[in-house]
């Protein structure tokens, strides 16, 4: 269960989008309670995500945090793959290289190997 999905939902049904996104494995959720909290959103997910509609992540460009790495990182990672256009995957478990990005047409790279990036 991601939770803060149904706030992204309402956005995206609405037209709109975050400036910024983060979903975090098993950290606690901070409820938004401002319009402009939902700049930059962070979800947090604590439980499976096998019946979680990850439509509303179609095209964005996702941070994925989790202090280590388990089964429901993995599984949730697998879920963004399928809508997100790219995600920064972020892991305390990685030690000094920390993490990665992926991308839908250029795949898995290393942050110093993000020449594919345009601003």
């Amino acid at each position: 269960m991601i939770e803060g999905l149904h706030h992204l939902l309402t956005l995206r049904k609405a037209g709109l989008r975050p400036r910024s996104l983060v979903v975090s494995i098993e950290c606690p959720y901070k409820r938004p309670k401002y319009i402009n909290d939902f700049e930059d959103m962070e979800l947090t997910v604590h439980e499976s995500v096998a019946h979680d509609d990850f439509r509303a992540f179609k095209d964005m460009q996702i941070t994925l945090y989790s202090g280590s790495w388990n089964q429901l990182s993995a599984d949730v990672l697998e879920k963004l793959k399928g809508y997100a256009e790219e995600i920064t995957v972020m892991c305390a478990d990685y030690g000094s290289d920390i993490g990665y990005f992926w991308h839908r047409d250029h795949g898995v790279k290393d942050f110093g190997d993000k020449t594919w990036h345009t601003s």
